[in-house]
């Protein structure tokens, strides 16, 4: 299930989920030199994190 969905998600959102296991690399909690990692990497990470969990969402409520 989790292939299937990486495989039809869009590139950007893919680029974000690369820059947020890479920036756990070097930070191990969600704390603010986490974000800040993250967006020194991906300027629109915030914006791709919050578009990340609306798609998410949208799959699971029509059951995919």
């Amino acid at each position: 299930r989790i292939a299937a969905i990486f495989r039809e998600m869009p590139p950007e959102f893919l680029r974000m989920i690369v820059v947020h296991e890479l920036a756990h690399m070097k930070e191990r909690e969600h704390g603010k030199a986490f974000y800040q990692l993250c967006m020194h990497m991906e300027p629109d990470y915030p914006q791709l994190e919050f578009d990340l969990r609306a798609y998410l969402a949208c799959l699971d409520a029509a059951g995919r």
